[in-house]
């Protein structure tokens, strides 16, 4: 069975952090030291509370620019580019990502510069350009060849690239792809010489495993949620981590039709996320406990949550469109229509997204495979209805299509309304631009939406799935 949630994220290893807390130096001056420890104190906080950490950071880099510290000012920009990529704050997180990319080329840091193509693949993968996404990860594999082999701090960035792959893979609704990636990354411990150290790698590493598995594996997810837990260290308050693994087993749970537990995961989850300001997957955390209180029937707690959803789909909504007009200005600026690294297709699809999020996009549904002939009319109010959210959509759906829940339930009994009503928007061949637009979620929701219903409804992918229902 197949869990009902969007495209997850995978994490940054933070587990580099805990490596490097030690002093870098054996001679410093005492201001460099004192530096360095509030740095060490400040990594400490940021896996805590990162919003609390981040007022910090500013003050911290131009400490380290004043002192000329060229190590702790790259280890500070890692650290603000760690803190827009768990925001959800693409904008920034380019910016940020430029900075710690020139500044690590002027220091010749092979290992920053690495981390800096890592986060840069990350914003064009958001953006859906995974083109240019995957261009930056195999750029900073290439970087990191240059450094030493046996350099801890080059095994970690090379494995945040393999997740960085993993994250591309999830974008694109080939999670298994992604497993295999994550795979490769739990497989590769073999490079810490220390139990303990081993330990908090894989800790981290089986929740990206589950976190993925969720898409297309419920029991494996369970399996190496649980496999997380486990390893959590001794002590230790609860983190993102653990947020992640929570969320996890609630999905798992609500598969499982144990909506009690499943609501009880959410929440240790969300209440996490207050604590330490994580806000990947919060988007659909949010989701998932609107969806749980609606069935239990609690509308006060599901208003509450879909008012949580609209924000910080508003939030990331802006953040992508802003960090899409510096990714046009910033090609504009340094290469010539002619010679650009990008292709033409970029600029049409980018143009597309920006007009698509701010509600202008006009998209034709495709000539190719129709549905059959609907006037003009019904379809344009049966679009009205969806924009509207109108509950009598489907009523008014299967006027024109009387049979089509019936032979969608036929094929497979256990899918659900919500399922159902994503199958109409293909019989109505609208595109994921005009789903995503009609229905205010993201463009790669829609894409893991019909990963999922091809494959509970067992269309091979050599089949096209408008063809598919037009026979529907």
């Amino acid at each position: 069975m197949i869990v009902n949630k969007k495209c997850v994220k995978v994490f940054f290893c933070y587990i580099v952090l805990f490596f490097f807390s030690a002093s870098l130096f054996s001679q410093q001056s005492d201001a460099r030291k004192e530096l360095e420890q509030k740095v060490i104190a400040n990594g400490a906080l940021f896996k805590q509370n990162l919003d609390e950490a981040n007022k910090e950071i500013d003050d911290l880099l131009q400490q380290s620019i004043k002192l000329k510290d060229s190590v702790l000012e790259l280890r500070i920009l890692d650290r603000k580019c760690r803190y827009f990529y768990a925001k959800r704050d693409v904008e920034k997180l380019g910016v940020t990502a430029e900075q710690l990319k020139k500044r690590s080329e002027e220091y010749n840091n092979i290992q920053m510069q690495g981390m800096a193509h890592i986060y840069l693949a990350e914003t064009y993968s958001i953006n859906q350009l995974y083109d240019q996404s995957i261009t930056e990860l195999e750029t900073a594999l290439k970087v990191l060849e240059k450094g030493d082999d046996k350099d801890i701090r080059v095994f970690f960035t090379k494995v945040n690239a393999l997740n960085g792959f993993a994250n591309v893979y999830n974008y694109i609704g080939q999670p298994e792809k992604a497993v295999e990636k994550l795979l490769e990354v739990v497989e590769s411990y073999d490079k810490l010489p220390d139990p303990e150290d081993v330990k908090r790698y894989q800790y981290i590493n089986y929740s990206n495993l589950a976190n993925t598995y969720i898409l297309f594996d419920p029991e494996k997810a369970k399996y190496y949620a649980l496999k997380s837990n486990a390893l959590k260290p001794k002590g230790a308050p609860d983190d993102n981590i653990m947020m992640t693994n929570y969320f996890v087993l609630g999905l798992v749970c609500k598969e499982e039709k144990k909506t009690e537990e499943a609501l009880d995961f959410f929440l240790k989850s969300y209440e996490l996320s207050k604590v330490n300001g994580e806000v990947l997957n919060l988007e659909e955390l949010y989701l998932n406990l609107t969806e749980v209180y609606k069935k239990m029937g609690d509308s006060s707690q599901t208003a509450f949550f879909e008012g949580k959803l609209k924000e910080i789909r508003l939030s990331t909504l802006e953040s992508k469109y802003n960090s899409l007009q510096k990714i046009l200005d910033k090609d504009k600026e340094t290469e010539n229509i002619k010679e650009r690294k990008i292709p033409l297709w970029l600029f049409y699809s980018v143009g597309a997204l920006i007009l698509l999020v701010f509600g202008a996009w006009i998209y034709l549904f495709r000539k190719k495979q129709k549905t059959k002939e609907i006037f003009v009319t019904d379809y344009e109010e049966l679009i009205e209805m969806i924009r509207k959210d109108d509950p009598g959509f489907m009523f008014a759906f299967e006027k024109l299509y009387p049979d089509f829940s019936e032979k969608l339930l036929q094929i497979d009994p256990s899918l659900t309304k919500s399922e159902i009503e994503f199958c109409a928007l293909l019989k109505l061949n609208l595109s994921t631009k005009k789903i995503a637009e009609l229905k205010f979620i993201e463009i790669r929701t829609v894409q893991n939406k019909k990963y999922r219903i091809r494959k509970k409804l067992n269309i091979p992918q050599t089949t096209d799935l408008y063809n598919w229902f037009s026979f529907v």
